[in-house]
C-alpha cells in the first residue's frame, strides 16, 4: 500500500517576518494525503488522470489553484466529479493561529491540561485564535530568544493584554500567567516550543511535521493499517525533509520524497488539497465578510460544499477554531443543491449552528486519545 501526500498554504515555519505573521497571505495550512492500496489501483488512476489530462489537452503539469482560475470551470467541475472521493482521500485543515494558540497554552500550562481538558483547552484555543495579530506576534517574539527575564514581561503583557472573549467566561492563560508570576516563573520560562526542539536548530514551529503526524494517525486509525506494509511517500519539500525523517523515524515511520513531475499521484493529491484549501479559505472569508448570503458568494460557497460532500466530512479534519468548524459544517449542507435557497439565512444558520457545535464537542470527546495511544497506533 503506498500513502502520497502532499500540502497546500506552506509558509515556512509559523514565525514572524518584518515584526509581521509571515502567514498573513495563507492563514491556513491543508495536507492531502491518497491512499492507494494496490499497484493495480494506482495504474488505474493513473490511466484515469491521464485521460483527464489528454481531454482538456492539459500538455505540463497542473496545479489545484490553476484549477480554480475561472477559464479552468469545467476542468475543476470534470475533475471533482471524476477523482474526489472518500474512498482514497484524506485531508486535514489547520488555522495557523489556532496553532500558535495551542502552542501557547500547552507551554503556558502543560500537555496534562490538553489531556484531561480536552473540550476546555479546545474553547480556549478558539477564542485564543480571533485576538490581533500583535498577540501572536509577540508571543513569536518571545520564543525566539526565551529568557527567565522576558518570560516575566511576556507574563506581565498576556495578563494585562486587552482581550477579545468571544463568549469565554474564563481566560486559562490570563489565570494561569498571574499563577506563574506569584510563583517561580525562572523555572517555565523554556517550556514553550522554541528554536533547537529538531535537529535543525534553525527551525521551530514546523505546522507540517505536526499535520503530517496527525494525518498519518488519522489515516492509519480509520483503516486499520500498519508501517510495516506502507509506503509513505511525499511531494519534494527540501527545507523539512531531514527533520521529518529524524522525527518520524522514532515511530518506525519512514517518509521518502519524490518529484510530483515523474509521480501522477503525487499531482492528483496536489490537486485535492489545493482546491480543499482554497475552498475553505474562500468560504470562512465569505463569513467574515458576512456576505455568504449574496449571490456574488454563492459560488463560492457551492464550491466548498461540493468539495466536502465528495471527500465526505469523516475524512476531512478540522484542527480550527470550533466556530469556523462548525460554520464548516453548516456551510456543506446549506449549500448543497437540494436544499432550499430561500433557507439560507442567517436565522437557519444559527439553528444549525447550535447543533452542529454539539456534534463537535461530542466527537471531540469520543476521538479524544491520550497521548500513549496514539504513539501505539503510530509505531504500530
Amino acid at each position: 500500500m503506498k500513502i502520497y501526500f502532499d500540502e497546500s498554504g506552506q509558509s515556512g515555519c509559523v514565525l514572524t517576518k518584518k515584526e509581521l505573521l509571515n502567514f498573513q497571505k495563507q492563514p491556513t495550512f491543508a495536507l492531502g494525503a491518497l491512499v492507494i492500496p494496490t499497484d493495480t489501483q494506482e495504474r488505474a488512476l493513473c490511466k484515469k488522470y491521464l485521460r483527464f489530462l489528454e481531454k482538456f489537452e492539459i500538455k505540463e503539469e497542473i496545479k489545484g489553484s490553476d484549477l480554480l482560475t475561472r477559464r479552468m470551470n469545467a476542468q475543476l467541475s470534470y475533475f471533482l466529479d471524476n477523482f474526489f472521493n472518500d474512498k482514497y482521500f484524506f485531508v486535514i485543515l489547520y488555522d495557523k493561529r489556532f496553532y500558535l494558540a495551542t502552542l501557547l497554552l500547552l507551554g503556558l500550562i502543560g500537555r496534562e491540561y490538553q489531556q484531561t481538558m480536552p473540550l476546555h483547552f479546545y474553547e480556549q484555543a478558539t477564542f485564543l485564535s480571533y485576538q490581533s495579530d500583535d498577540f501572536f506576534v509577540k508571543y513569536l517574539q518571545y520564543i525566539e530568544s526565551p529568557s527567565p527575564e522576558t518570560y516575566k514581561q511576556y507574563l506581565t503583557y498576556l495578563i494585562e493584554y486587552d482581550y477579545q472573549m468571544f463568549n469565554v467566561k474564563e481566560n486559562a492563560v490570563v489565570k494561569a500567567s498571574k499563577k506563574i508570576i506569584e510563583d517561580e516563573p525562572e523555572l517555565f520560562y523554556d517550556d514553550f516550543m522554541t528554536f533547537g526542539w529538531y535537529d535543525n536548530p534553525e527551525q521551530t514551529n514546523v505546522i507540517n511535521l505536526n499535520a503530517l503526524a496527525e494525518l498519518i494517525y488519522v489515516v492509519k486509525n480509520t483503516l486499520g493499517l500498519h508501517n510495516c506494509e506502507i509506503q509513505y511517500i511525499h511531494d519534494n519539500m527540501n527545507e523539512f525533509e531531514n527533520t521529518f525523517k529524524s522525527e518520524l523515524q522514532g515511530y518506525g515511520i519512514e517518509v521518502s520524497f519524490a518529484d510530483s513531475k515523474a509521480l501522477v499521484p503525487l499531482q492528483i493529491i496536489d490537486n485535492v488539497v489545493s482546491i480543499t484549501r482554497h475552498a475553505y479559505d474562500k468560504m470562512t472569508g465569505h463569513i467574515r465578510a458576512k456576505d455568504q448570503w449574496q449571490d456574488s458568494a454563492e459560488w463560492d460557497m457551492k464550491l466548498f460544499s461540493r468539495v466536502i460532500r465528495k471527500l465526505s466530512v469523516s475524512n476531512v479534519n478540522f484542527t480550527v477554531p470550533i466556530s469556523d468548524w462548525g460554520a464548516a459544517l453548516c456551510m456543506t449542507d446549506m449549500f448543497a443543491p437540494q436544499y432550499p435557497k430561500n433557507l439560507r439565512n442567517n436565522f437557519v444558520f444559527n439553528s444549525r449552528y447550535i447543533e452542529n457545535t454539539q456534534h463537535i464537542y461530542r466527537s471531540l470527546l469520543g476521538a479524544y486519545k491520550r497521548d500513549s495511544d496514539v504513539t501505539d497506533i503510530l509505531k504500530n
